[in-house]
């Protein structure tokens, strides 16, 4: 457990194609099932302070304790996505790691208080998000996402999903009811 940022919850990565992520995973990891949105929505998002008109499809799986997040940016405005892809077109590395926390407030203000930077910022219809970058070490990225409790019911579906599992259905398109 990280004192300043909670349990590491979710490994996230940003990819040129979704589906080839996912393919990978389910036929060389063997995790899934993987719950895919396209045209995830972002209420309000900010890039380095400017506004952001983000779009994106997310693809959702478990292994075990830890959600692996994929991150397919679906339009060419300047983002931590487009950086971190520029840097790694194969989008095969993590992008970044993330906590989510019931003390969001709390854990934002830590993080600037250490001299991260927040990257990006964001809104979706789950709460906010934030991704900060430390300059002394700006590969390491790390998201702090509010958890709500819309956010919690959808998790926990997704962890339990992954729990049974027996490698049908590997892909599912919409969030878990």
């Amino acid at each position: 457990m990280s004192r300043f940022f909670d349990d590491i919850r979710q490994i996230g990565y940003v990819t040129p194609d979704l589906q080839k992520a996912m393919t990978f995973f389910i036929e060389k990891a063997g995790i899934g099932p993987w719950f895919v949105a396209e045209r995830v929505p972002v209420e309000t998002c900010t890039y380095r302070g400017q506004p952001l008109k983000l779009e994106m499809s997310i693809a959702l799986a478990n292994s075990g304790d830890v959600q692996i997040e994929l991150i397919q940016q679906t339009n060419s405005e300047p983002s931590m996505y487009s950086e971190w892809l520029r840097r790694n077109p194969e989008g095969d590395v993590p992008h970044h790691y993330s906590s989510w926390s019931d003390r969001y407030d709390e854990v934002f203000a830590t993080a600037i208080s250490l001299g991260y930077e927040a990257v990006q910022e964001g809104c979706s219809g789950f709460g906010p998000f934030a991704y900060f970058q430390h300059p002394d070490n700006p590969s390491f990225v790390y998201e702090v996402t509010d958890f709500t409790a819309p956010r919690r019911r959808m998790f926990e579906q997704i962890a339990a999903a992954a729990v049974k599992w027996d490698g049908s259905d590997p892909v599912r398109f919409g969030w878990p009811a």
